[in-house]
């Protein structure tokens, strides 16, 4: 019974040999970010820096690169999201201080990220062929720690586990051990779990949560959160440039420069009210980088609210 768990298999147990190529973890994060830094070398950030300007600047609605969503296609790859920041930036400013700092960032997001990938594949062998309510096939395992024993622990032990299989015999190596899930698992696996958001119903806890990182749940989450309009609350400011810090709230919110300078006496203060939250944390980010501290409160609108109960009933 696979219930909750995905699908069954495409061929049968007989059909299938299972060789899992695994290495110590530490050695595995090790070659990651050697791959990252052999990618750069070879290229990576110019091939990024071109992609960008000939196809992510054109997707971005009215020129604004802050809504981009990297959840779908070919936008999910390693690299486009860890390097967004940088490539934000002009050709000069890339060069500057900043431009090298995100650079680094980039960098290190990326390794990250890479490391983080590996685990999830070694996380989805467990899961889909190991659990033992799944039935799964054997699985073998050689060790590819030391690639100056590929031949002897990686290479000859997996042509010994395909010749057996291939003539039928089971091979001498011991498969990986099965994992109990036990009855929390299976019991587990027979609730119903409701997402609001979505109007959807999930079996178990494990769909559900899967549910919820998935790109549909996200786009529909965002939805919801561009119906709520966000007060700013001005927190804090540069006190020896407080008359440009005025100018700057005035221009942003359009507000009377004699009303911002009133507001500013008794911190904290609403100085302005914007729509969806993108928008919210855009003008948040712009204002720090001129000294100026906002605080977003949510509200949601009645239109909005009554929009909400028509979309999910």
């Amino acid at each position: 019974n696979t219930v909750g768990m995905g699908g069954g298999l495409r061929f049968g147990q007989e059909r299938i040999c299972i060789i899992e190529v695994w290495s110590d973890q530490e050695v595995l994060d090790t070659r990651c970010d050697k791959r990252v830094e052999k990618m750069l070398a070879r290229g990576l950030v110019k091939e990024l820096q071109e992609f960008h300007t000939n196809f992510n600047e054109l997707r971005a609605e009215k020129g604004d690169l802050t809504q981009l969503d990297y959840d779908k296609g070919i936008w999910q790859s390693i690299g486009f999201k860890e390097f967004h920041n940088y490539l934000c930036l002009g050709e000069e400013e890339r060069e500057g201080e900043d431009g090298k700092r995100l650079f680094k960032e980039g960098v290190e997001r990326m390794k990250i990220s890479t490391r983080q990938y590996s685990r999830k594949q070694m996380k989805w062998i467990r899961k889909r062929l190991l659990l033992n309510t799944r039935n799964p096939p054997p699985v073998y395992r050689v060790d590819s720690t030391d690639p100056s024993q590929w031949e002897d622990k990686v290479y000859a032990p997996a042509e010994v586990i395909v010749k057996d299989f291939i003539e039928g015999r089971i091979p001498e190596m011991e498969p990986l051990e099965r994992i109990d899930s036990g009855k929390d698992r299976e019991e587990d696996c027979r609730k119903t779990m409701h997402c609001d958001i979505c109007d959807r119903d999930f079996k178990g806890s494990v769909q559900f949560k899967n549910h919820q990182k998935s790109a549909s749940h996200r786009k529909v989450s965002r939805a919801v959160l561009d119906k709520y309009h966000y007060e700013v609350v001005l927190t804090s400011f540069k006190e020896e440039d407080r008359n440009g810090a005025a100018k700057i709230i005035k221009n942003t919110f359009s507000v009377g420069l004699t009303d911002v300078f009133m507001k500013m006496d008794s911190l904290p203060c609403v100085v302005g009210t914007v729509v969806g939250k993108g928008k919210a944390d855009s003008i948040a980010r712009e204002l720090s980088k001129q000294g100026i501290v906002v605080e977003m409160e949510k509200k949601i609108l009645v239109q909005a609210e009554n929009s909400l109960k028509a979309e999910t009933g």
